[in-house]
Formats: structure tokens, C-alpha cells, sequence
């Protein structure tokens, strides 16, 4: 065995370059204050070489997965743990999409909101899939796939991501293994020390891992997902991001916002998306708890939809937050939302795909009322036909 710090030759002498650790200063990548680090350790990784560095959750050993010599080196460093499938670590969730071909509205809804993140996936598919997606990637069978399916993690660390977005090869991660997972790099380093194990590189970046495991979701191939193992992010923020939330505005929010998201809201009991949706409406001008207007109520009524329990929400910075995408009435309505929170503009549409206003019937007969809703209602069916294209987080670079 070589001294301490000195240059290795390798595994099964392959010509790489590889340090033993403990770690010497030139085998450590630090983006924070060398531009080109990460750069240097895309070139390792492309070399062969297992490289250390952190994701969101814990520090992680790195190699190339279409490289069987590089697979046999993480392994070594690990200590001789059980082997298994890996995360493909892919530097976006869009190549995720491009490599697996998301077809489920749910699915591509866990890519869109949970990805990057603590979470990591496993893809249900079939045998003729799996092979066509692994052949893309050139990977053998069971290097990043098992009995639950494809295993894919999109890390949100900076310096991790920066360094996958260099690599034209798909990558896999491990931990570094022992009985706790290393959250810093002299955790990380100080056990793999005692194995005496080898290195290319050690990305040592300023933002720490949390030092908590990944959250397994499962992807189902009847196009469902479920919380399969607990970890960084927890079950009960997966199931509020995963819901959709529509907020319809108008002024008063008595009148046509209600009748808007009542429509809503029954349209998408016929929903065979598989989505969780919520339906919410605020007003931009009014106080909390006013019903909505009798002529409203019985508008809803003649089309066999209820709006007796309404009661008026005031518009906020929150809800609108919270609001995948919003509709508004009239453009005066997407004018007052955007002084209110500028960064929403991206989602903040009329109910008229026209941008005609939808004109307040407050204070004129029941026919009006009557004709807002039938307008309404054609209005919502042919939004709700749109919804993938409004939303922005599904199109996002």
C-alpha cells in the first residue's frame, strides 16, 4: 500500500490518476473559489475515477455508470458493502424526460415539481422498456435498475448539479457507507480513510448535506406514484406540492369567481388525469365570510351545482404562491395580481383564451347571471382542456 497522500496507480493498474485519502489539497475541488472545478471533476469522472462529492442529502462517491472498471472501483471504496442497483444521478429532470418518456400526468408532475430534490425515484416499467431506456444510456442490466424499476435522482446541490451537467455520460452515486450517512467531507473522508480507499477527486463545496437519506417515491405503471421509504422530504409536503391549485379572481369574490371555481370544480369529477386538484377563488377588493350573491347561487343551481357554502377570501401574496395557475376575470382583475406579486405573471391568465373580460353581472338580473355562468362554463371546459400548457413549472428550461 502506497504512504499516505501519495499518488495511486489505480485499480487493476488502468493508467488513472488516484490519491489515497487521507486527502492531499491537489485532490480537492473547490467551486466556490476555483471556476473550473467542477469542469476537473467531469474530467475524472469521464476518466474512470470515483469522485466525493456532496448532494443535498449526504456526501456521495460518483462514477461513471457505462464503465464496468469504474463500477468495480466504487465498490472497492465502499468496503466491500452489498452490491445493488444505483441512482442514475441525471443532471436535469427534462433528461429524464427525453431518456424514460414520461407519458402520466401525475408522472410528469413528480418530475416537474419534486425534481431536483431530496427525492429519488423509482420508475415501474416494463421489460421492453427498460431495455430501451438503458440502451440509451448504454448501462448494463442492474446497474441503475432492480425489481422496483429504474432508480433516477436529479440532486439540487449546486456543485453536484454543475459537475452532472458537464457529463455527456450518465452517472451513478453511492453513499459512502458505515454506520451513518457523512455529512461533511471530513465525515466523509475520515471513513473512507480507514478503508484506505482511493480517489480521483473530493468536491469540498461550502452548503453542507442535510446527512438524511433520499425519499423513495415510486412511479406505478398505471400511472400513479407513492411514498415507498421516508427520507429528506417529508410524505406530507410531496402530497401538498403534488396537488394542482386553480384560483379563479375577480373582485368581489361573490359573483363570478364562485360560479367559476363551482364549475371547476364539477368539471373535474369527470378528471381521468389522476391528478389531486383544488379549486380556489379570492377577490381582489373584499373582506373574508360574505356569501355568495343569491343570483349566483341560483345560476349554480339551474345547473345542478352548489354554492351555498361560499364564503369570500381576499387575494394575498399566499394564495397566490400557492396557485399553480391563475385566472382572472378581466384584464383590470391580471393587472391588480401582478402589482400585487410581479413573479407570478408566468402563470396568470384571463378566463377568456380571447383576453375579452368577463364582465360583472353584480347588480343586474337573473338572465344575466344566468348567461355569465353558460359563458363561464364554456370558457372553464376549454381551459380546463389547456392546463399543461398554462402551467410554467411544466415547460421551465
Amino acid at each position: 500500500m502506497q504512504g499516505e497522500g501519495q499518488r495511486g496507480c489505480g485499480f487493476g493498474g488502468d493508467g488513472g490518476e488516484y490519491w489515497m485519502v487521507p486527502t492531499r489539497d491537489e485532490m480537492m475541488l473547490r467551486p466556490a473559489s476555483d471556476p473550473d472545478a467542477m469542469e476537473v471533476g467531469a474530467r475524472l469522472l469521464g476518466e474512470g475515477a470515483v469522485v466525493l462529492t456532496p448532494t443535498e442529502t449526504v456526501y456521495a462517491l460518483a462514477v461513471r455508470a457505462d464503465d464496468a472498471g469504474a463500477l468495480e472501483r466504487l465498490w472497492r471504496v465502499r468496503g466491500g458493502e452489498a452490491r445493488g442497483a444505483l441512482a442514475w444521478h441525471a443532471p436535469t429532470p427534462e433528461r429524464v424526460r427525453e431518456v424514460v418518456g414520461v407519458e402520466s400526468p401525475v408522472h410528469r408532475r413528480v418530475l416537474s415539481r419534486l425534481l431536483p430534490g431530496g427525492v429519488q425515484l423509482a420508475i415501474e416499467m416494463g421489460e421492453a422498456q427498460r431495455d430501451a431506456v438503458l440502451a440509451r444510456l448504454g448501462v448494463e442490466r442492474g446497474v441503475m435498475d432492480d425489481e422496483a424499476g429504474l432508480l433516477v435522482r436529479v440532486t439540487s446541490h449546486a456543485a453536484a448539479a454543475e459537475m452532472l451537467g458537464r457529463c455527456p455520460f450518465p452517472v451513478v452515486m453511492a453513499g459512502v457507507g458505515g454506520v451513518r450517512a457523512a455529512r461533511t467531507v471530513e465525515e466523509a473522508v475520515g471513513v473512507l480513510g480507514e478503508r484506505g480507499a482511493m480517489l480521483g477527486g473530493v468536491v469540498d463545496a461550502p452548503v453542507r448535506p442535510a446527512g438524511v437519506g433520499s425519499t423513495l417515491v415510486r412511479l406505478t405503471e398505471d400511472g400513479r406514484y407513492h411514498v415507498a421509504r421516508a427520507g429528506l422530504v417529508e410524505e406530507r409536503t410531496i402530497t401538498r406540492t403534488m396537488t394542482r391549485t386553480i384560483l379563479f379572481v375577480c373582485t368581489g369574490n361573490t359573483c363570478r369567481s364562485p360560479m367559476a371555481s363551482a364549475i371547476a370544480r364539477d368539471l373535474l369529477k369527470s378528471d381521468a388525469s389522476g391528478l389531486d386538484t383544488r379549486v380556489l377563488s379570492a377577490g381582489i377588493a373584499t373582506g373574508p365570510g360574505a356569501p355568495a350573491s343569491p343570483e349566483a347561487v341560483e345560476a349554480m343551481r339551474k345547473m345542478g351545482i352548489a354554492l351555498d357554502s361560499h364564503a369570500s377570501r381576499p387575494l394575498t401574496r399566499e394564495l397566490l404562491t400557492q396557485a399553480d395557475i391563475v385566472f382572472a376575470m378581466t384584464l383590470s382583475h391580471r393587472a391588480r395580481i401582478l402589482q400585487l406579486d410581479p413573479e407570478s405573471a408566468e402563470k396568470v391568465h384571463l378566463l377568456d383564451p380571447s383576453d375579452a373580460d368577463v364582465d360583472d353581472p353584480f347588480g343586474q338580473s337573473q338572465e344575466v347571471y344566468d348567461s355569465t355562468a353558460k359563458r363561464m362554463s364554456a370558457l372553464i371546459r376549454e381551459r380546463m382542456a389547456q392546463l399543461d400548457a398554462l402551467d410554467p413549472k411544466e415547460h421551465r428550461p
